[in-house]
């Protein structure tokens, strides 16, 4: 086998996995735009960011106790960070 066909093969390969990639995500992300419009599908979006957040901040604690200090800090930044947006987010965009 040739570089150059082998060249061609790959690229052939990428472009497939590529669309195939491409294509799942658009089919998820068009599920998820349909099940956000039911109030009890975006209440338990909201419940994961929430538990996410909070995770990051109780993962703080147990790398501030293993003297992971610095990871510590940013864990517990980005979890305030992203209930503090939440709470925005939440506020600002209200659903009637």
């Amino acid at each position: 086998m040739t570089e150059e066909k082998f060249e061609k093969m790959m690229e052939h390969a990428g472009d497939v996995i590529e669309n195939t990639v491409e294509g799942v995500a658009n089919i998820v992300d068009y599920s998820l735009e349909a099940a956000a419009k039911h109030r009890p599908v975006r209440i338990l979006f909201k419940i994961i960011s929430f538990a996410g957040c909070l995770g990051m901040i109780v993962g703080a604690d147990y790398l501030e106790k293993h003297g992971h200090h610095l990871f510590a800090k940013i864990c517990f930044i980005t979890g305030c960070a992203g209930i503090a947006t939440n709470l925005i987010l939440s506020f600002l965009f209200r659903r009637k």
